[in-house]
């Protein structure tokens, strides 16, 4: 499972930043639910967000960078290119539906599949996918499921993925 996600992430980012050549992406996640359904990708990049800004500006809704920064939902590329996920979604069919484990067996499966999530991003991390030094920086990765987590959830397992340097931004816009 963990060899699937990598390779999805891998083509959906690579194709997001190869049709975007000129955006400067900060944010790469793979957003799931609560249960552990098959993730999808998502990112933004800072002309991203400017775009989003403009769009709810022009609806005349208020809303700050920091609120919009990391929401998922709102990013340009919500789900950019998660026609790569197909094969991790049969993966995440087999065996039927986990909801009808044993409990014990349930929870085991919801936290391999996080695992597996978060594993595939430290293994693309590792290769120097999402940049060195201060390229890599700049940049957040994490797996997650909006709405489903608390706060201290979110930033664990960012804590986990990312080096100090790259979460200033989001531990302050989290106010953490």
């Amino acid at each position: 499972m963990r060899d699937a996600i990598r390779e999805a992430a891998r083509h959906a980012f690579r194709a997001l930043r190869s049709a975007n050549p000129h955006e400067h992406f900060y944010y790469f996640a793979l957003v799931t639910t609560g249960d552990a359904l098959r993730p999808g990708p998502s990112a933004c990049s800072l002309e991203g967000l400017e775009r989003v800004l403009d769009r709810y500006r022009a609806k005349g809704l208020a809303c700050g960078a920091d609120v919009l920064r990391w929401s998922e939902a709102d990013s340009p590329y919500h789900l950019y290119g998660d026609e790569h996920f197909r094969d991790v979604e049969a993966l995440f069919l087999l065996g039927g539906d986990h909801h009808a484990l044993p409990q014990p067996a349930y929870e085991a499966e919801v936290a391999a599949r996080f695992q597996a999530m978060e594993d595939a991003l430290h293994d693309l991390d590792r290769e120097g996918f999402f940049g060195a030094g201060p390229e890599r920086f700049a940049v957040v990765i994490n797996v997650v499921a909006p709405g489903e987590e608390d706060e201290d959830a979110i930033l664990a397992r960012a804590a986990r993925l990312n080096p100090a340097e790259s979460l200033v931004q989001f531990r302050h816009d989290l106010d953490a």
